[in-house]
């Protein structure tokens, strides 16, 4: 598993503790859902504030249950932060998940496979143009060009399907396909046409 799934792991494992923990008290203790959310994050955290309120036996049976498990879910949280830290990932982590998500947002936009010499020039006019585009690129030492431009864009291969999905070929308005090989921009083109029946190609 990846760094970057690691982690996602790892947040989804404590924000799910933190749910299970704060409905635990609700139930168990009849507290309100903010003092619930309190209690829950309070317990995870190991952070030692004062209880909203004095736990019945079953309430402190269950907060025992909540720290061990919730605690080593943080603790691991924790751990691959730090492992992103210092293998310098994480801005790239949050710089890729918020390039995702101006990705999704795109309606009528162009898609341009392949960054070659002859995809660089039309995302060049692209961008001139002020045209909202996403490009895909299967060559990871293009990647940096690509951020140095600000152009969004998808690290794979677009003779995968995931790829031109990730790059929002349903919504898009066009796509110049531009790889190396004419046998994967034919291939391309009809994948194109079978996921987006309008798309300008």
């Amino acid at each position: 598993m990846t760094l970057t799934r690691r982690f996602a792991l790892a947040l989804s494992l404590v924000a799910l503790m933190t749910i299970v923990g704060a409905a635990g008290y609700i139930l168990i203790e009849h507290m309100s859902v903010l003092d619930a959310f309190y209690m829950s994050v309070i317990t995870i955290s190991t952070v030692g504030f004062q209880e909203v309120k004095p736990l019945s036996p079953a309430g402190r049976l269950f907060t025992i249950g909540l720290i061990v498990t919730g605690v080593g879910s943080a603790v691991y949280l924790f751990t691959v932060i730090g492992e992103l830290i210092v293998e310098g990932r994480l801005r790239e982590f949050l710089g890729k998940s918020a390039m995702n998500r101006k990705i999704h947002d795109l309606k009528d936009h162009v898609i341009v496979c392949g960054y070659g010499r002859f995809g660089r020039a039309v995302v060049e006019e692209l961008t001139r143009n002020t045209v909202p585009m996403v490009v895909i690129e299967s060559d990871p030492a293009k990647q940096g060009d690509l951020d140095g431009l600000g152009a969004l864009h998808v690290m794979g291969s677009a003779l995968e399907d995931s790829a031109l999905e990730n790059a929002g070929i349903s919504s898009a308005r066009a796509i110049i396909v531009a790889t190396g090989s004419d046998a994967d921009n034919v291939y391309i083109t009809l994948s194109a046409r079978e996921k987006n029946t309008k798309i300008l190609i």
